[in-house]
């Protein structure tokens, strides 16, 4: 106790993730304070699920979730789960759930994923579905904390909306405690501090606006935010933690292939000091870089001046005739192109 107030909790989250789990100093940081955040899920505009990924099997996936799952709010593993029992289960439960085995069921599953990128924002953690013989049409909620572990990556959209933590196999003489067949006894004290905690530190967390450090990545920033409004409750020394944890698990944004289409366009022009470029030109010059995709994204084959049109219609950029010294040719004008660049490139420059 310290005048009064409960010291934070996080730092005995940390010690019991340490205690059992092989990961980085950052990782158990972001856990830590993920957990405290998540008993305050309903007061947040979105919250990020907790992604746990390892390279291949006996990285620890599941003790990492046993240890998790004793100290979370409500938590309930599984590893599987359909598209209608995720939503039926999160509107009547409000639990954490945490899922093992992602890997085997979630890829292939759109309904499942659409409803998984759904429970990130508040506002949006609804889905609309007829039920009964009279096909009544009803409202489920899909709005809960979330941890999910799987062997290689999720859906780039789940990932994108997720705190990840790479898993690791334990080294050699590198020791770790092995679970106890019941983690009740060192996971419900820690629980019940965090909720003691939080009657005191709770509306300040609520009511914070804290500032998350420019991540390279709108979304991310977003993730984050729930996580610094704990650490900026907590101490000094935890708001250091939290932009060290955020800047060392977040890797910047991946640009799809239209931003990447856009990015080698603009370097082009730049190079080479152009105001406008044939069609064909473009095309030639793309695929002559040797670390872009050009050369092969095309269903294998090299794009085309056909194949580009149609990734930059949806910008609004066409490409129209233009004078090329004395003839004429179809292709593109920088000033064209500038309103897209300064929108979608000047972020990830």
């Amino acid at each position: 106790m310290s005048n009064g107030t409960p010291l934070c909790p996080a730092d005995l989250i940390v010690a019991l993730l340490n205690k059992y789990c092989v990961m980085s100093d950052e990782e158990a940081d972001a856990i830590a304070l993920w957990i405290i955040a998540s008993h305050l899920i309903n007061d947040f505009r979105l919250f990020p699920k907790l992604a746990l990924i390892s390279p291949e099997k006996r990285c620890g996936k599941t003790t990492t979730l046993e240890v998790i799952q004793s100290v979370v709010k409500n938590g309930i593993q599984a590893s599987n789960v359909s598209p209608a029992a995720l939503y039926r289960f999160a509107g009547n439960q409000k639990p954490t759930i945490l899922i093992d085995e992602a890997d085997t069921f979630v890829g292939g599953n759109s309904e499942l994923v659409g409803l998984l990128n759904s429970s990130h924002t508040k506002s949006g953690a609804t889905v609309l579905r007829t039920v009964g013989d009279n096909y009544e049409t009803r409202a489920f909620s899909t709005w809960m904390a979330m941890v999910m572990a799987s062997i290689g990556a999720l859906p780039g959209t789940v990932t994108d909306r997720s705190i990840v933590i790479n898993l690791r196999r334990k080294r050699k003489g590198e020791f770790r405690h092995k679970l106890p067949n019941d983690l009740s006894s060192e996971g419900d004290p820690i629980s019940a501090s965090v909720d003691t905690w939080l009657q005191s530190k709770g509306p300040s967390i609520i009511a914070a606006n804290p500032t998350v450090p420019d991540l390279r990545n709108d979304r991310a920033e977003d993730n984050w935010q729930p996580l610094f409004a704990v650490a900026e409750s907590s101490s000094t020394d935890w708001l250091i933690r939290c932009e060290s944890a955020a800047k060392t698990l977040t890797k910047p944004a991946e640009l799809e292939l239209p931003t990447l289409l856009l990015e080698s366009i603009r370097r082009i022009f730049d190079d080479n000091k152009l105001q406008q470029i044939a069609s064909v030109e473009l095309v030639n010059q793309l695929c002559l870089e040797t670390d872009g995709p050009w050369s092969e994204c095309n269903n294998a084959r090299a794009i085309t001046p056909s194949f580009v049109a149609k990734l930059l219609k949806p910008y609004g950029i066409c490409p129209k005739v233009l004078r090329l010294g004395d003839v004429t040719k179809r292709g593109y004008m920088l000033s064209d192109l500038q309103d897209a660049f300064e929108r979608y490139l000047d972020d990830v420059a």
